[in-house]
């Protein structure tokens, strides 16, 4: 975005159109003073002049009602695109951090523990990263979506009153502090493989498959009552020995929020890379040091 709402351009139009307003007040005043002068006598042209005068005061108050609206319903425009414009900053320019990379690529085939469906799958790294790239970037593209659309439809809202009187206007950018109001979040790194845009909140995901075999039992689990952890048998897709390739079978699954590589205890699984979070671009897991080796 070129123009940074509330910055340095829109305080210049700022002031361009308040020294306009300036100028039509100033030929009010004088208008309503020519009327109000006693001292010319009386006269049909000075009865006509007077008349004539009249009317062009009536049309400038009409002006100047419909320059400060405008300039009201202008800022208030400008100030919810401030307000959305930091909300856009706050989203990860990349896809992948270094991190989420080097902990696919750590002890292959990598383990997914989903806590919804208590089922422990493996996976290539290949197949994760695509599949994680693929939800990270729909999550980025549907907040960035729900920021543009936020800022059009208060847009618009105005717009359907920009000549509806409201009164002189200071965003609350420019009553708090002097510089250009715009405050952006640190960047991130990483190494995405694709740009876009924003998304909706994180959510859990789950689900378990057939064949099935108990990793920890409910018994191990100390007072939990819950139902146990399970893995797909050695052989069938899913297992350390046929781990799922086709990023597509990870599709039901948040994979966002699904620690890989944990460690199973009898409480559950512990530990494990949790991915840095697209729509947080001071995540510290975007500046975590991978491993080395």
């Amino acid at each position: 975005m070129p123009r940074q709402p509330l910055g340095g351009e829109d305080r210049t139009e700022n002031a361009q159109v308040g020294n306009a307003h300036s100028k039509v007040d100033s030929a009010h005043s004088n208008a309503q003073a020519f009327v109000s002068d006693k001292t010319v006598g009386t006269s049909q042209t000075q009865t006509g002049a007077n008349t004539w005068m009249s009317s062009f005061i009536s049309d400038v108050n009409t002006h100047l009602g419909n320059i400060e609206s405008t300039k009201a319903h202008n800022l208030t425009v400008r100030e919810s695109m401030h307000t959305q414009a930091a909300r856009g900053r706050e989203l990860s320019p990349v896809l992948l951090s270094a991190s989420d990379i080097a902990a696919s690529h750590q002890d292959p085939p990598l383990k997914l523990s989903f806590a919804d469906g208590r089922v422990e799958k493996y996976a290539t790294s290949d197949a994760y990263l695509s599949a994680l790239e693929e939800q990270k970037n729909a999550q980025r593209e549907a907040r960035a979506k729900e920021i543009l659309d936020q800022i059009n439809t208060e847009a618009l809202a105005e717009e359907k009153i920009i000549y509806s009187p409201k009164g002189d206007y200071v965003p609350d950018a420019w009553q708090s502090h002097g510089d250009d109001g715009q405050q952006g979040g640190a960047g991130g790194g990483g190494n995405g493989r694709r740009g876009g845009g924003g998304g909706n909140g994180r959510r859990g995901g789950g689900g378990a498959g057939g064949g099935l075999v108990p990793t920890v039992g409910a018994h191990t689990v100390a007072g939990s009552g819950s139902s146990e952890w399970t893995t797909p048998a050695p052989g069938e897709p899913g297992s350390a020995s046929n781990p799922i390739s086709d990023p597509a079978e990870l599709a039901r699954y948040d994979l966002t929020t699904t620690p890989v590589n944990q460690r199973m205890t009898p409480n559950g699984p512990v530990g494990g890379h949790m991915p840095a979070d697209v729509l947080n671009v001071d995540d510290p897991a975007w500046r975590a040091v991978p491993p080395s080796g």
